[in-house]
C-alpha cells in the first residue's frame, strides 16, 4: 500500500482506485481506528482517523506528486476520497 511519512505519523490515501465506494479497510478502520501495521518485519500499533479538510489540502499535493494517479482516482470516484492519518499509540 502507498503511504507516505508526516512527522510521526503515516499517510494513506482510500482511494479504491477510483471505484465509487471506499475500501473494505477503510470502512474496517473507521469501524475499529485502533490497529496495527506492519513495515517490514516491524509491527507498529497505530490509530486510525480522517484528515481534517486542512491537512487534506496541505497533504494532496505531496501524495499527487508521489502518485499521480490519485488525482485521476478523485476524477472519475464521484466521491470525496479520504485522505487517512495513522498515529502511532
Amino acid at each position: 500500500m502507498f503511504y507516505l511519512e508526516d512527522g510521526p505519523s503515516f499517510v494513506v490515501v482510500a482511494s479504491n482506485a477510483g471505484a465509487a465506494a471506499d475500501p473494505g479497510w477503510w470502512q474496517n478502520l473507521q469501524a475499529q481506528p485502533e490497529a496495527a501495521i506492519q513495515l517490514g518485519p516491524a509491527t507498529r500499533p497505530i490509530r486510525a482517523r480522517r484528515a481534517t479538510a486542512e491537512e487534506t489540502a496541505r497533504l494532496w499535493p505531496r501524495l499527487v506528486a508521489s502518485n499521480p494517479a490519485f488525482d485521476e482516482y478523485r476524477r472519475v470516484a464521484g466521491r470525496d476520497i479520504p485522505v487517512a492519518i495513522l498515529e502511532p499509540r
